[in-house]
């Protein structure tokens, strides 16, 4: 079963997250990917989710729809 972690590539139903270093958002296939640290307080929220699952943070749902 696919978790987040680190070197995650996480979908959700509101953006698209790499698990790596903080650094400027790059455009994949025309997605936007945000690249952020595993510390930040929304990934905090998501680490060792599985697919499915759903957070709130700072009253937004965020539901992991793929995890690559």
């Amino acid at each position: 079963v696919k978790k987040v972690v680190l070197g995650s590539i996480v979908k959700t139903n509101k953006a698209v997250f790499y698990l790596s270093v903080p650094i400027q958002s790059v455009t994949y296939k025309n997605t936007q990917v945000f690249c952020v640290s595993v510390q930040a307080p929304l990934i905090q929220h998501l680490l060792n989710k599985e697919v499915g699952a759903e957070v709130t943070f700072n009253n937004i749902s965020y539901k992991i729809l793929e995890i690559y």
